[in-house]
This record gives structure tokens, sequence and C-alpha cells, in this order.
């Protein structure tokens, strides 16, 4: 079976080259500030890089402080050469430049530009690539027509940052999440869904399914819902809107999703919100009026030009997904009011779809905003990029998905490739690059992905013990529907004709078909993460590994804990501890089985004694 892990466009070597190459060339900015999150006071160092495609005489930050956008009348800096470095991928030397901002007030949104002065004296403002006729093609070769955004002009980009003090709220450091795919989680009062063979169509979940079913999430011991798309949208998956300030009527109404929130509150159950605001249906009133109408005010909203196949730029060169204008400043207002008006209606956070195509700077105005309505709201995005192109994400978004840790553990877990030596130097280095004011949900599937259970062929050995990977690592675990009662699917998302519905595939609520050894084991994972803190937090060190073993321990405070984990095919002798074995995904007594993880509290000092 092949490896569906996305990783968006550094999928493959090819690719990862070519981004190389495509983020190395031209005038590049990326966000990248330092600090990443600027205090009050802070002065604020711009990066910037040119490749050795473009010939720069002079390089220029146009700023404001006041909310205006930059001109060539704004206050501006001149940026400095800081180093030359010869690249081997583009076969020539990339430059890099300096400016420092001066700190701001509290509360201040800096909006800047960055522009370069050309041989010939023509002005080019990052980021701006010109991409080579044959990047683009090699990219467009994967990722369809749309995959490359050729510049509209020479304008570049907008970029922004907000001067604060904000944190990740202190409840979503303690979130345990369980995704809802609405439509295919419960009709209500237990009635069918409608059909569960076309996933591409309504199955007929809703609102009031979810409700009914809050006390079987509360006692699961879960403490967060993450919704999929609510609002009117003419697909079944919801991620293309035709209005975000309502309800899409199959799903319910107002009232049902007023009495939802409070339902859940009651319970001690967040509720975070699926927002898709890269882009739109083709449907919105809005796109369809600057289609239609050429002087329409809409039109300066989307992104209209003869480069794109349909005259418009659509998500991955979807026509029924127009991306929206985010440099907009009525756009802006748009998009944000509607999170703000879901936050007005007791929303707890948004899962922010697609978030590196609004970008960092989009995300700055976005989070002061709603956090002057919500000071505790949890805003984290779905960014599918390695963690040096989530950097400038910190102090734009609480945090953002994941990816490279869930592409590893189903690597290792799912499919049965790599082993145990490999896994544990990639945690060991991930657990320690992760940062302390940027929070990294992580999960083992979800609704773009076959589900674990599928891609590990029915071992359910491998679900739990990636079950143990999800809730002992020191993140947000994220829990998809339908996992937690060994929810399978009948084809791969890369079968022809099936794509990212194949996982989509309705909840199983029958107690004869779902499997509830898993269930079991996840309610006793959750409780042992709530009531072991120091087992997820404490500070790691290896105590032994091989190819196929790893025995770690975990010391905090007042705790000390050891954790084994058995991938090799053959029984391997435990670890001789002083302790209490706390859960095993299997029977364990002086050997533990092939595919299994045991957790043992271990009395003071049991770690340095332990033998093997």
């Amino acid at each position: 079976m092949r490896e569906n892990i996305i990783f968006g466009t550094h999928s493959s070597a090819e690719l990862r080259i070519l981004n190389h190459r495509a983020r190395r060339s031209g005038i590049q900015h990326g966000a990248n500030i330092t600090p990443r999150d600027p205090r009050p006071g802070e002065p604020v160092t711009l990066h910037v890089w040119t490749g050795p495609d473009v010939e720069v005489q002079q390089m220029m930050c146009f700023y404001t402080t006041d909310g205006n956008m930059p001109s060539p009348t704004s206050h501006s800096l001149t940026l400095s050469v800081t180093a030359t470095e010869w690249d081997p991928l583009l076969w020539g030397y990339v430059t890099h430049w300096e400016a420092t901002l001066p700190g701001q007030a509290e509360g201040t949104v800096v909006w800047y530009r960055i522009g370069a002065r050309t041989e010939g004296g023509t002005w080019v403002f990052a980021d701006n690539p010109q991409p080579g006729p044959l990047l683009i093609a090699e990219t467009r070769r994967h990722f369809g027509d749309d995959a490359v955004h050729p510049p509209q002009n020479r304008s570049g980009q907008m970029f922004a940052y907000t001067v604060d003090t904000l944190q990740p709220p202190a409840w979503a450091r303690e979130a345990i999440v369980y995704q809802i795919f609405v439509d295919r989680f419960n009709r209500g009062v237990e009635r069918p869904f409608i059909q569960t063979d076309d996933l591409e169509q309504v199955c007929g979940g809703t609102l009031r399914g979810v409700t009914e079913k809050l006390d079987y999430l509360a006692e699961l011991g879960v403490n967060t819902l993450w919704l999929s798309p609510i609002f009117p949208s003419p697909s079944a998956h919801g991620y293309d809107a035709t209005d975000y300030r309502r309800i899409e009527p199959r799903l319910g109404n107002m009232a049902d999703f007023r009495m939802l929130v409070q339902e859940a509150h009651r319970r001690n159950l967040r509720i975070v919100l699926d927002l898709a605001l890269n882009h739109c249906s083709d449907r919105h009133p809005f796109f369809q009026d600057a289609l239609h109408t050429p002087t329409s005010p809409y039109r300066e909203w989307f992104h209209f030009d003869s480069i794109y196949p349909h005259g418009y730029r659509g998500y991955f060169g979807s026509p029924t997904m127009p991306e929206w204008n985010h440099a907009h400043p009525a756009v802006q207002r748009y998009l944000i009011e509607a999170a703000r008006f879901w936050l007005g209606e007791g929303v707890d956070g948004f899962r922010l779809d697609f978030a590196d195509g609004p970008g960092p700077s989009f995300w700055s105005i976005f989070r002061a905003a709603c956090r002057a309505v919500n000071p505790d709201v949890w805003l984290f995005g779905e960014i599918v990029q390695p963690p040096n192109l989530l950097q400038p994400y910190h102090g734009r978004l609480d945090g953002a998905l994941d990816f490279l840790w869930e592409q590893q553990v189903r690597h290792m877990l799912a499919y049965g490739h790599g082993h145990c030596t490999e896994m544990f130097r990639f945690c060991l280095a991930h657990r320690a690059a992760l940062q302390p004011g940027f929070l990294q949900p992580v999960f083992i599937d979800n609704h773009d992905l076959d589900r674990f259970l599928f891609a590990a062929e029915g071992d359910v050995r491998r679900l739990k013990v990636a079950l143990a990977f999800l809730m002992l690592w020191p993140q947000p675990p994220i829990l998809f529907y339908g996992t937690e009662v060994g929810l399978t699917q009948r084809y791969s998302k890369d079968d022809p004709g099936r794509g990212l519905s194949a996982g989509r595939v309705a909840m199983e609520w029958s107690p004869e078909r779902q499997n509830t050894e898993v269930l079991e084991a996840v309610r006793q994972l959750i409780a042992l993460r709530k009531a072991h803190p120091d087992l997820i937090y404490g500070s790691p060190q290896v105590r032994f590994c091989d190819t196929a073993m790893w025995v770690t321990s975990y010391t905090g405070q007042n705790s000390h804990y050891l954790v084994a984990v058995n991938l090799g095919p053959m029984n391997r002798r435990v670890p001789s501890t002083t302790g209490t074995l706390l859960w095993s995904s299997a029977p364990v007594d002086t050997h533990m089985p092939p595919l299994s993880v045991a957790i043992w509290e271990l009395q003071p000092h049991g770690a340095e004694s332990a033998m093997w």
C-alpha cells in the first residue's frame, strides 16, 4: 500500500529541491523576523535574501504604525548586506540582507513592504520569486496548472506583525481534542444515516446528533470538540462556504448550534470550529457578483487575471473554490468579523484550514481581533509545511497541526517502515525543537488521510501503540471520530475515483460492530494522561534502544516513569524495575509481545536501577 502521507509541496525529494530553488530565488522575505513574536519595546530585525537571478542596487523597507498601508512616503529604512553564500542547488550566490525596525508600544500593528531597486532602476518588491519557466512547469506538473501563482505585477506582498504579549490559552495546552466530521457522526434520535456508500454525497449527520452524543464524548475523556465546517455550502464536506454567518440547513439551525454549545460547556467540553478562510465557494454571492460584473466592488476581493486557467485563482486550481485576496482591507474586515461573530456565540477556538494560504501577516491581525472578543480563544492552523516554514507563524497563531510528527508515526507504526532507532532519534530531536509559545497538536489520522487502522491493514496492535504515542506526546492530541472504536474504510484515498473522502466513513454506533478493546484502551490512555502529567511533560532520557525496542524514562518534580516499546516481531524481555505497571497494550509478564507498549510508574531512582 502506498503511504498517502500528505505533506504538500514537500512530498518528494524532487519537490523539496524545487521549493528550495523557488524560496531562494528573486527577492524573498517570507515574514521572517527576529524576534518572531515581538514584545512591547523590542526592536524587530527583518531578514531578506536575494538569489543570483536578480541584481539589487538598493533594498528599502517602507513601514507604518498607524494602521495605514505603507507607501513611498511612509517611514523607511535601508537594508544592509550581512552575508553572501554559495547555494549549490541554485549554482549561484544568495545574498542576505537585514534591517532593524524600532520597538513599538503594545497593540501596535506594523505594516511594511520591502522593495529593491534593481539594475536599470526598476523597483521589485518581496516576495517576488519570478520563478523561471522550468520551475513553473515542474511544479504545475505535480500540482496542476494553478499550483504556482506567478506574480500579477511587480508590487510584491504587504507584511504585518502585531506587538503584544499574547500566549496560547492555558486550557489549550491541556486540550484533548475529538475531531468530528458533522455529516458523518450522528443523525440524531437513533435515525439511520441517509446513505453511507457514496462518500462524496451527504450522509445526514446533524448538530443535534452531536449534542446527543456529548455524554459519550465526556465519558471518553476528551475535553475539546473540533467540528468540521458547519456553514452553508454546496458540498458534503463544507470547506467551500457561501456564507460565514449562517448554519448549513441540512446540519441544523442556529438554535441547534446554541444548544450544542450550551450543553457542551455544561459538560466542560469546549467547541472549536473549522474555518476555511483561504477560499470560498464559487457560489458565494460576492464571487458571483464579481464574476459576472466587471465593475463590481467585489472584483478586487478575488484574484482575477488571465494567467489563471479559469480567469481567476482557485484553491489548488479548483474553479469551484476561488481564493480571497487577503491583501484587500475589506476582505480582511469581512473574514475577521465572521470569526468574531462566532466568538460571540460562545465558540472557544478555530482550526484554520490551509492557513499558509492567507499567510502570517493576515493571521497577525486576525489573532489580535479575535483576542479582543475572547482573550482565551485558541487559534491553530493547518499548515502542511516542514518546521522551518512554520517559524514565521510563531506569534501570529497559537500553533499549527504537526504534520511532520504524523508523517513519522504513520511511516513507522502504520506502514511498518524503518526501525526504533530512527523513531527515537526523531522523537527526541522533535520534542527538543518544540517552542513553548507555539502549540503543535498531533494526530494519527484525519479527514484527508486513510484511517490509521486501514493503513495498518487492520492490525489493532499497531493502532494501540500509535494511540499510546499520541496520548504520551507533550502536545494536544487529536482523536479522529471513530478511531477509538476501530473504524476503518473500504478503499484507499489513492484508488482511482476515491479521493479524500475515502476515510470519511459514517460513524459506527452499533456496539456489536465496535472494537471495544480499542475503545477501552483509549479511555485508559486519556485517563492516564490526565492523572500523570509528569509522564507527558517530564524530562525524557533514553535508557535502551535497538532496531526493535525502545525504553525511555521520564522524570518530573515528584514522579518517575518508564515507557517500553517493542516494535519487533519477537517477544522481548521487559525491564527489571521497582515500580507499578500503569498500562500496557498487551499482557506483560517477564516479556513484552511484538508490537506492544508498556508504562510503569517507578519508585524514586527506579529508572537508574532498571536493568535489561
